[in-house]
Formats: structure tokens, C-alpha cells, sequence
């Protein structure tokens, strides 16, 4: 009986440290900002959200909270406005990168516009581009000469 009463006695006049030590070791097993299975999870997220087209208050879902957590626990799930503000910026901007990277290779780009209005007199815009970079270009005339022999043939 006397066991009780010191347990007791004991959580009692601990329990602040108790609490302390409880939250130190169930915040240490999330991943930091700063650690890259962080950063990369946070990154197949935005890809997630813009490839499936779906809204950014999936992580807000408590289903989806559930789901999270049973795959990674140690994964904290971001905001909305993390999502939307830092994440998907960070992947538009890496994308467009990579689409720069690609365009100052090109030789030709063009350009189409198209523009139409609705019976509400509501207007759209559409600008679309097709290009042809150095390695298609290679490609481009073995087909065109590929063409050339099969119209001397015939």
C-alpha cells in the first residue's frame, strides 16, 4: 500500500518533469524543417496536389491526417497556407527551371494564340508553344530523309 502512496507521491511532485521529458521525446521522433525526408516528402506533396489537380485542403481532411500518419509518423503534415504559399511556389519554380533550361536549346519556337469569347461575354486566352531542340532536330531529317527515299522510290 505504501508503494501506491509513493507513486502517487512521486508523480505528483514530478509531474512537470514528467511532461517535459514526455514531450522532448514525442517531438524528437518528427522530423525537423531542416531534414531532408522532410524536405522530400514535403516535395512528392506539392507533386501530389498540382499532378492530380487537387485541392490544397486534402491536408486539412482528417482522413487524409490519418492516412499520413499511419504511413510516416514521424511525418508533421504542413498547412494550407504552407502548401500553397512555400511548397507549390517552390515546385513551380524549380519546373520553370527546367522548361528554361529547356527553351534556350531550342532553334524554333512557336507560338499560338487563341482567343475566344463566351455568349456572357466572358473572353479566354490561350497561348501554346511547340519547339525543336538540337536532338530533335537530328531526328527531324533522318525522318525527312527517310520521306525523301520513299517518294524516289515511288
Amino acid at each position: 500500500m505504501s508503494s501506491d502512496w509513493d507513486r502517487l507521491y512521486f508523480l505528483r511532485r514530478y509531474r512537470h518533469r514528467i511532461k517535459i521529458v514526455f514531450f522532448y521525446f514525442f517531438f524528437r521522433s518528427m522530423y525537423s524543417e531542416r531534414h531532408p525526408k522532410k524536405r522530400k516528402l514535403d516535395q512528392k506533396l506539392a507533386m501530389f496536389l498540382t499532378g492530380d489537380m487537387q485541392p490544397v485542403s486534402t491536408v486539412e481532411g482528417n482522413f487524409f491526417k490519418e492516412f499520413s500518419k499511419e504511413l510516416n509518423p514521424a511525418y508533421g503534415l504542413p498547412s494550407c497556407i504552407t502548401v500553397s504559399t512555400k511548397l507549390i511556389l517552390t515546385l513551380y519554380q524549380e519546373e520553370k527551371k527546367k522548361l528554361m533550361n529547356v527553351l534556350h536549346e531550342a532553334l524554333w519556337i512557336s507560338l499560338i494564340v487563341d482567343i475566344w469569347t463566351l455568349r456572357q461575354n466572358a473572353a479566354f486566352m490561350c497561348i501554346s508553344s511547340h519547339f525543336i531542340v538540337a536532338q530533335m532536330e537530328k531526328v527531324l531529317q533522318k525522318g525527312q530523309q527517310r520521306l525523301h527515299e520513299k517518294r524516289r522510290k515511288i
